[in-house]
């Protein structure tokens, strides 16, 4: 497992002195929450584990006490049916969504931490026979995500199949399918071109205006802009207070 270490350490901590703690992970797409998830259930479990994504419609409860991955648990539709369980359980969830308070009072919570050049890097080549460079030009475009790290990564392999190609030609190809230096993709280009142009702009105005689902602006475009200092929400709306550079 790579990266999340005081992730790793609370896994190994509760796996070597037995003890039996629900954990809720938090985190925005393509962190890796279910893969932690999976991999805490399966040390935990005495001969297998649950996996149960909880959009589903019906969802039987088990009736033995082996650990349970609960992905998306914010949509778990009975979550009172699992407070008095004697399942471990595990639940996925993105970072603002709401879960109930008594499901997730009874639950170690987590928030994934971004991953680093050198971890998305070391994800990147434990996958894929490149150059050391290459992988850290491609993790330099993931805005701290292994699962953008191994997608652009799969593109630039497609692109380069059977053919040389240094580290600028790697870069030229990211940028022409809209992964770019510093993690920025084409929609959190026009995400900030609509607000230099508005001034001020709510999130569903500039959904509507960008042609984008409304999740995509609150779960993808706004954390990492956020986090980039690039703008701030006001009672106004949304507003620039920095630039790409």
């Amino acid at each position: 497992m790579i990266g999340q270490k005081k992730l790793q350490f609370w896994i190994d901590t509760w796996y070597k002195s037995g003890t039996k703690q629900n954990l809720l992970l938090r985190g925005g797409p393509g962190m890796g929450k279910t893969m932690f998830a999976e991999y805490y259930a399966a040390r935990m479990a005495k001969c297998f584990w649950h996996y149960i994504p909880c959009s589903v419609k019906n969802i039987k409860i088990p009736q033995d006490d082996e650990p349970v991955v609960l992905d998306e648990i914010h949509l778990l539709k009975e979550p009172e049916a699992w407070y008095d369980r004697p399942n471990l359980l595990v639940g996925c969830t993105t970072e603002g969504a709401p879960v109930p308070e008594a499901l997730r009072s009874r639950m170690f919570e987590f928030w994934m931490a971004p991953y680093s050049l050198k971890e998305l890097s070391n994800i990147i080549l434990e996958s894929y026979p490149i150059c050391k460079h290459v992988a850290k030009a491609i993790a330099r475009r993931s805005r701290g995500s292994p699962r953008n790290a191994l997608l652009i990564t799969t593109q630039v392999v497609a692109i380069f199949h059977n053919k040389p190609y240094t580290v600028r030609d790697v870069e030229l190809a990211c940028d022409s399918v809209g992964f770019f230096d510093g993690g920025f993709t084409e929609n959190d280009h026009k995400y900030i071109e609509f607000l230099q142009k508005a001034g001020s702009a709510s999130y569903r105005t500039i959904a509507r205006s960008l042609g984008l689902p409304e999740a995509t602006i609150l779960e993808e475009i706004e954390p990492f802009l956020l986090k980039k200092g690039i703008i701030k929400i006001t009672s106004k709306g949304r507003e620039l207070c920095g630039s790409l550079s």
